[in-house]
């Protein structure tokens, strides 16, 4: 498995066709009057502290008070200034991981109610008084580095 550390000292591994994938979080105040070219820079240059990014994709995969979460891709540019490193030699550092759990139950019966906004409010009242078989659930995790 290949590694790279990128000229801001942040650690990547390479995908199987040389891309990067990464986190990158920006203030809406950062994003306002940009360009979509000069958008994709801002977060390339986060990623990586330099332009040493091409091909940049980018997705949108959460919010934050006035902020937005993206996931960037993109592939090493020749002559990047990006270290390969193995992994080995690299110094287990403390991370504190949350895990949030979301869970998806159905339970379906039937009330009588006057209209159907008195239907949801009487639903809404009762839901809590049940036990609910999940039927899926999806995770959240969030990784701050401690050291």
């Amino acid at each position: 498995m290949q590694v790279v550390r990128m000229p801001n000292g942040k650690v990547f591994r390479l995908g199987r066709d040389g891309s990067i994938a990464a986190k990158v979080d920006l203030d809406l105040t950062e994003v306002l009057g940009l360009t979509e070219a000069s958008f994709a820079e801002l977060l390339a240059e986060r990623v990586a502290g330099a332009r040493v990014l091409a091909n940049v994709t980018y997705a949108l995969i959460g919010h934050f008070g006035t902020g937005l979460t993206f996931e960037v891709r993109g592939a090493l540019t020749p002559n990047s200034g990006a270290e390969q490193i193995d992994l080995d030699s690299l110094e287990e550092v403390e991370f504190e991981v949350s895990v949030t759990r979301i869970g998806y139950g159905v339970r379906t019966f039937r009330i009588s109610a006057r209209t159907e906004e008195d239907a949801i409010d009487m639903a809404d009242d009762d839901a809590g008084n049940h036990l609910y078989s999940e039927h899926c659930s999806e995770y959240q995790v969030k990784v701050y580095r401690v050291s």
